[in-house]
């Protein structure tokens, strides 16, 4: 995996894990259970930021060709050692992950509280704020959600004459407001169980 391929897709991973948290199907966030994940830690850390009015500033570890060939590595070990193969209640349960989101973004759409510019949709937004506005923000050319970015970063927006260098992402504030929610809905779950 090329980092700047990991860096389109890091917040959509993030989003992933935090589902996957909530549902008891991955480590916490804190921990890494391997070497690619604390590679890919710095991967993220140094991969997508927001200035103060939504531009990208990168970090020089946004595109490191060392930092691409240590997730190569870490990556070819784990494939090596783990097996590639996941356990049926490991497959169960992401299936049961991508049942649910896809059923709250159908229910959230219904009632006119979604409306994502990217296919399929994302999900930071369902997960944080119970909403997605990107697609209307988009259109009148305001900044959209990390994952939304990523999205049209690599290809998957619907939103017809929008170019991706032309989509922004929310301001670091914003952003900040947004993680801390989506943290506190994860906890209130965790603690649900």
């Amino acid at each position: 995996m090329r980092a700047s391929r990991w860096g389109l897709s890091a917040v959509a991973l993030g989003t992933s894990l935090s589902v996957l948290m909530a549902l008891g199907a991955a480590p916490p966030a804190e921990k890494t259970s391997s070497a690619s994940e604390g590679v890919r830690a710095l991967a993220v850390a140094g991969s997508c930021c927001a200035g103060e009015a939504g531009e990208e500033t990168a970090s020089p570890l946004a595109h490191d060709p060392l930092l691409a060939l240590l997730i190569q590595d870490a990556e070819k070990t784990e494939a090596s050692d783990s097996g590639d193969k996941l356990t049926p209640e490991q497959t169960e349960k992401g299936v049961a992950t991508r049942k649910a989101l896809l059923a709250q973004l159908m229910a959230l759409m219904d009632a006119g509280r979604a409306d994502c510019c990217n296919e399929p949709g994302c999900g930071f937004c369902l997960i944080a704020a119970d909403k997605c506005v990107c697609g209307p923000n988009l259109t009148k050319g305001e900044p959209v959600c990390p994952e939304c970015w990523g999205g049209w970063q690599a290809g998957h927006g619907m939103i017809p004459n929008v170019k991706p260098e032309d989509v922004k992402v929310l301001p670091k504030k914003e952003l900040q407001e947004l993680y801390d929610l989506r943290a506190k809905k994860i906890d209130e779950a965790a603690d649900a169980k």
